[in-house]
């Protein structure tokens, strides 16, 4: 960690002596003050520390950034110990076009400004991205063969064509006051939609998305994205994922909520609703997430807490109380907590 720092510092210091550069960084750790459960034995545990946890809302543990006018880098990392999951590159080299080499996975559909559960059509991966903006029009182009792997390499067969590696696009139309439209092709990748049906592998998948999400203001979102799967009968139809959600923002008072629908094998449903309310500098929130609401047992966490800040610190507290419908019950709560550093 100390060699990466460095790393970066020198960096920044050499690229600053030609232009101005802008350096970041964000930390994040989050765990349990305490955990109380009857299943079992039962037990109560205080005191705990997490590694990256996908079922929560943070990105990353730790992340730094740097930045000119024409050129950035960016690494990452999901885990306690310290290495880098993630590390990218970017470069402008004329005013319509930028190029992004590293970890260019991630692509979201509607992408809600809250919440885990932005529905996604591949992983984060290694490749290489291209972004276009003409005024209101911007499209990405990225080819993705991961780490160590070539994108074209026949002996390497994808799944789909049995020569190229994950490869996806997207046009995006900005409306203005009217919101955004997208579509998305991807082929050889994957489509999740966390906490609801997690990731299954497309071949091919097409999705169409509509997003008037201003980050706090009232607005609403959606998307659809139907797959495809490569077998011996050929391309068949693999499923459909699709969400819809929004915003509502009532003086200091803001209610969220969004919906995810999955059809594969089976129909699964999931939900997540969240009011909060902005009191200074303290905000106290309710949250509600419900997980596989159509199975045979469905499960719902109900959260109280509240978050504040301490200078450059961000601090999360609140109590969970997950319940699940099945024949035998258990209680369970805890208090999860979370601490996060931006500079």
């Amino acid at each position: 960690m100390k060699k990466i720092l460095a790393a970066v510092s020198v960096a920044a210091l050499v690229a600053g002596a030609a232009s101005a550069v802008d350096v970041s960084s964000m930390i994040h750790i989050d765990g349990n003050a305490l955990d109380v459960t009857t299943a079992g034995d039962g037990s109560v545990k205080f005191l705990e520390l997490n590694e990256y946890d996908p079922s929560g809302d943070s990105d990353y543990l730790w992340k730094l950034s740097a930045s000119g006018d024409n050129f950035g880098a960016e690494i990452w990392s999901w885990s306690i110990d310290g290495k880098v999951d993630s590390k990218k590159i970017w470069f402008s080299p004329l005013d319509f076009l930028k190029v992004t080499v590293g970890n260019v996975g991630g692509q979201s559909i509607a992408n809600p400004q809250f919440g885990w559960w932005a529905q996604s059509t591949n992983n984060y991966n290694y490749g290489y991205q291209a972004e276009l903006t003409f005024g209101s029009l911007a499209a990405k182009i990225a080819l993705e063969p991961g780490a160590g792997n070539y994108w074209i390499d026949p002996s390497q067969a994808n799944a789909f064509n049995g020569k190229i590696g994950k490869t996806w696009a997207d046009v995006t139309y900005d409306l203005g006051d009217f919101g955004k439209v997208q579509g998305i092709v991807n082929i050889g990748g994957s489509v999740g939609a966390h906490g609801v049906n997690g990731w299954k592998s497309a071949d091919l998948a097409f999705g169409v998305a509509y997003n008037k999400m201003p980050y706090g203001a009232t607005g609403f979102y959606g998307d659809a994205v139907v797959s495809f799967v490569n077998g011996t009968d050929g391309l068949t139809f693999g499923g459909v994922d699709s969400q819809i959600g929004g915003q509502v923002v009532l003086g200091a008072i803001t209610v969220r909520e969004t919906n995810v629908i999955a059809y594969w094998d089976e129909f699964k449903f999931g939900f997540e609703a969240r009011a909060e309310y902005a009191a200074g500098s303290f905000t106290p929130y309710v949250n509600v997430d419900g997980y596989e609401i159509m199975a045979a047992t469905p499960k719902m966490e109900f959260q109280v807490g509240c978050g504040t800040s301490v200078g450059s610190v961000s601090i999360d507290a609140h109590l969970s109380v997950p319940v699940t419908f099945a024949d035998s019950y258990s209680f369970a709560f805890s208090i999860p907590v979370s601490f996060e550093l931006k500079m």
